[in-house]
């Protein structure tokens, strides 16, 4: 079990996140955030402060609590969950409180809804990253599981399979239409989140 996790269980595909030393492979590997680990382990929370109007981070903490928030999602919500809304209600809140262990964020109602929704944007544009990248892109000789660590082998071929049944290529060929129409894309990026005050 990952150190960070708070207490409950995670879904068994996706138990440990890739914050931690590995020896499988050097490089990026999906976003490192060790010096948080590092930090919470000495029982101190990073400072943090927010727009309360926009729950905007501010200050020179800010690109990496977004960093860490998004990587909280990609490791800890089971990418076999057909959307956020089936994504069990326990792992939101482990998730929250990883957050809350790490940084000092206000634990208020409006604060939570706002990020973990956004933990839940993160989360599918993750899915969409894996299925037009490695099962119908350019990688799709190459296992993402050794990028990201916190993917299990089982979980990966399992997720292939949701993702080639004919019902998905459907769905999928309809937003890819609707997609092309579409003159302003939504893209998930630290950008947009510095511009989050605009929504």
């Amino acid at each position: 079990m990952s150190s960070d996790a708070p207490s409950g269980d995670l879904p068994p595909s996706q138990g440990a996140d890739d914050i931690h030393t590995s020896t499988r492979k050097k490089g990026r590997s999906g976003t490192r955030l060790r010096e948080l680990v590092a930090t919470r382990n000495a029982d101190h929370r990073l400072p943090i402060h927010f727009d309360m109007q926009t729950c905007k981070p501010l200050g020179e903490n800010s690109t990496k609590f977004i960093s860490y928030v998004a990587l909280l999602g990609r490791s800890k919500a089971s990418i076999l969950c057909d959307d956020w809304d089936h994504v069990p209600e326990n792992v939101k809140n482990q998730i929250w409180q990883s957050i809350l262990v790490t940084y000092d964020v206000p634990n208020t109602n409006l604060l939570r809804t706002k990020w973990i929704s956004y933990v839940g944007e993160r989360w599918k544009n993750f899915k969409t990253m894996l299925t037009s990248h490695y099962i119908y892109g350019s990688k799709t000789d190459k296992n993402p599981c050794e990028k990201y660590q916190f993917l299990d082998e089982e979980t990966w071929q399992a997720f292939k399979l949701k993702r080639l049944d004919p019902v998905f290529q459907a769905k999928r060929r309809v937003a890819q239409e609707i997609a092309k129409k579409n003159v302003h894309p939504h893209i998930l990026s630290r950008g947009v989140m510095r511009n989050w005050s605009r929504r």
